[in-house]
């Protein structure tokens, strides 16, 4: 005998998706496009790589294109390829530094845009860097490993829910920073205390079997057809990445995102609120 408002309920999700969005400084901050007039996709190399020698092909202050920026300038800087994980897919963005003869940047946000393009927001903290300039760019080597071992936790989470709980759950989201994740997820109710230590324990025995992490490229109905996990509301291209976890797999999942090479790096997982 309850009427539901679906209508203001509606109303109040669209309310929260913007507040969502407004709080995400870095994405709301302009358009991401804007003043990437020419720049083409960013070769990504950091899945083999923390460092690499690099082109800068744009430079952006404000959404304005520029051609240099001097010592206290905060610019967005495009290189033609990079080792720096965009903020994208729930994992956070990779910083470091960019460096030159002429120059040093500190790297203090990086996104990628829809168009493939790699942005790295920073600050000019010596010198001037010029659009052709060659730089190195490194990534910051901890906190990347530590992004890793959260990201790779997401997937053995997910496994261990579903295998304590049933193939019923299926993840909605994730948020992947170096100190903690987040990982969302359907399911009928609360979980109770118990099946959570059960799923803690299932996660921690795969953790301490140091289970290899493979990744490899498929095409996407392959790699379903395999029983690779995708999320559902992810577009997906013809070619995917596939990450599995285990020989035979404990876990595959269709991912962009940066792993460790094997469970063991993770240590331990604390599932610390549900």
């Amino acid at each position: 005998g309850l009427a539901i408002d679906v209508e203001g309920f509606d109303k109040a999700l669209t309310q929260q998706r913007e507040k969502a969005r407004s709080a995400h400084a870095f994405h709301n901050a302009e358009d991401l496009s804007a003043g990437l007039t020419g720049a083409t996709a960013t070769v990504f190399e950091g899945y083999d790589h923390l460092s690499t020698e690099a082109t800068v092909v744009a430079l952006r202050h404000d959404g304005a294109g520029l051609q240099a920026a001097g010592e206290g300038s905060e610019v967005d800087i495009i290189l033609d390829r990079s080792p720096f994980y965009g903020d994208m897919g729930g994992q956070v963005g990779d910083l470091g530094r960019l460096s030159s003869a002429r120059a040093e940047i500190d790297v203090r946000a990086t996104v990628r845009t829809g168009a493939d393009i790699t942005v790295h927001r920073g600050r000019v903290v010596r010198g001037e860097i010029s659009v052709g300039d060659t730089v190195r760019a490194e990534v910051e080597e901890g906190r990347r490993l530590d992004i890793a071992r959260n990201h790779t936790a997401t997937h053995l989470l997910q496994a261990g829910l579903r295998a304590i709980l049933g193939r019923q759950v299926a993840q909605r989201g994730s948020l992947v920073e170096p100190e903690r994740f987040r990982f969302d997820f359907s399911w009928m109710g609360p979980v109770e205390r118990e099946r959570i230590v059960q799923v803690e324990q299932w996660v921690n025995e795969k953790i301490r079997a140091d289970l290899p992490v493979v990744t490899r490229q498929a095409s996407y109905n392959e790699a379903v057809a395999e029983g690779a996990i995708a999320l559902f509301d992810e577009k997906y291209g013809d070619r995917v990445r596939v990450v599995s976890v285990g020989q035979p797999a404990v876990s595959t999942e269709l991912c962009g995102g940066t792993h460790v090479r094997s469970t063991g790096q993770i240590g331990t997982l604390l599932i610390v609120t549900e």
